[in-house]
């Protein structure tokens, strides 16, 4: 697309240092797989080994934003740094890491149930309990339940069953719970 330019920032999330300038002339690809279930998202980044003294050690939790120069830049949230490899000729390291969301106290399994409650009500009550924001689509927000049992499942694995039921995507990202029609 003309006069479309794609852009990135990627922060040391700690400390609030910004690594895109210092990294900017390494990096090769940069690529972000979301998973509308419970699968943890993954960060992977592709650098050539002059960046290597640039690159944060393993552990350390980055911070995402990407867009475009022209339109600006959406936060996807934070990832830790799990795993960094080195191979080829030249040198490139590949760097994985994983949305640090899924340490959230949401994958703690439960039981409970609820009565005669819309969809929309449900997941708002899973929202405020764990101080999310909430994006549901309204023609799913308003599907009435008569009864829905929660039995020894994460709040997480809740919003994915539902999903499935839905034909919607559910999922919790940067601190929103998500509930879209699939599409």
């Amino acid at each position: 697309m003309q006069g479309i330019t794609p852009d990135y920032r990627i922060t040391n999330f700690d400390s609030g240092k910004d690594l895109t300038e210092s990294l900017r002339p390494y990096l090769s690809s940069l690529s972000l797989q979301e998973s509308a279930q419970s699968v943890n998202d993954t960060l992977t980044l592709r650098i050539s080994a002059g960046a290597i003294d640039h690159f944060p050690a393993s552990g350390t939790v980055l911070g995402v934003q990407l867009g475009y120069k022209e339109t600006g830049l959406l936060d996807y949230g934070a990832y830790k740094v799990d795993t960094k490899t080195l191979t080829g000729m030249p040198l490139e390291m590949t760097i994985k890491a994983g949305a640090t969301d899924f340490n959230a106290p949401y994958l703690a399994q439960k039981s409970r149930a609820w009565d005669n409650v819309t969809l929309g009500d449900l997941l708002q009550r899973i929202a405020q309990a764990h101080n999310l924001r909430m994006s549901v689509d309204p023609e799913l927000a308003g599907i009435h339940l008569d009864y829905y049992r929660q039995d020894q499942e994460s709040d997480m694995q809740l919003i994915a069953k539902l999903a499935q039921e839905h034909g919607a995507e559910g999922t919790i990202k940067a601190g929103t719970l998500f509930f879209k029609i699939k599409g």
